[in-house]
């Protein structure tokens, strides 16, 4: 359809799949296009935003039906408005994410709205359940918060918004608790976490698995020069080197691949040779 800006799709193996615009009657504002930017592990549930007149992103999802096909559910609708007056309690109802299962969906939801102020005190966070509509909402004013990555229970990771990258603090909002809490409060004895902390650095995870065991994401800290180093993997690098070995350069990955190539005409002569002194060993 030309008279839309942008057109959602999903790519399932080689083929592209286009996903449906909703009705313009159930949406109750004007829009000019959607995008996709988030999918369940199964695909079923597919999770993106509608093109409003002021570019803020209002939560869209898509959900596979009986034929393989998808349908619309513009899930903004019954939250976001574009000015007030509209009767709906958000000015911006945002997805940050969806969980493996497609059950949950974190948010960036908010009753007022300041392009150029995230460390408004109206910025608020939350997250969807979209089976039972359940909507957890956070915001007390003091502290803004983003929540991304969101596990299958719903628990959510993410950080306090300081509208730049320094800064930043790690925070969990764990399923059933009413609000985000920091990683330097719940984890105060690990060391990683506690070199993230000041204004020239940052603690920012954005991913969890959705057991909500493992979180990833980056950091920045601080040593005595100043100077900015990566931190937050650290651990997480160093245990998947210990278990899986280092990751090699690209160079070291030619001549390694060079070398698997003829591995199989090499190898011969050494099985040999051991077959012959086994077999020596025997008699």
């Amino acid at each position: 359809d030309s008279s839309y800006l942008t057109h959602p799709c999903i790519w399932v193996g080689d083929s592209r799949i286009d996903l449906p615009m909703p009705d313009a009657s159930a949406v109750p504002f004007v829009f000019d296009g959607a995008g996709a930017r988030f999918i369940s592990d199964d695909a079923s549930v597919v999770v993106g935003y509608l093109n409003d007149d002021f570019g803020l992103w209002p939560a869209m999802v898509w959900r596979k039906n009986a034929a393989g096909g998808y349908d619309c559910d513009p899930v903004c609708a019954d939250y976001f408005e574009t000015e007030p007056g509209m009767g709906k309690p958000f000015m911006t109802f945002e997805a940050r994410g969806v969980s493996a299962n497609g059950e949950w969906i974190s948010l960036n939801c908010s009753p007022e709205y300041d392009m150029w102020n995230w460390e408004a005190p109206t910025v608020q966070c939350g997250r969807l359940n979209l089976n039972t509509k359940q909507l957890d909402v956070y915001g007390d004013g003091s502290e803004a918060f983003s929540m991304y990555g969101i596990a299958n229970d719903g628990t959510a990771v993410g950080f306090t918004e300081t509208g730049a990258m320094f800064g930043r603090k790690g925070a969990i909002w764990y399923a059933g608790y009413e609000k985000p809490q920091l990683m330097t409060e719940l984890f105060p004895d690990n060391e990683y976490f506690n070199t993230l902390v000041g204004d020239m650095a940052a603690n920012a995870p954005g991913y969890i698995t959705a057991d909500a065991k493992y979180i990833q994401g980056f950091g920045l800290a601080n040593n005595d020069n100043m100077d900015m180093v990566p931190a937050f993997i650290a651990k997480a690098e160093a245990q998947l080197m210990r278990d899986f070995g280092c990751t090699p350069s690209p160079m070291n990955s030619f001549v390694l691949n060079l070398g698997l190539e003829s591995l199989h005409v090499r190898v011969k002569r050494p099985c040999e040779n051991a077959l012959a002194v086994a077999k020596y060993l025997q008699t």
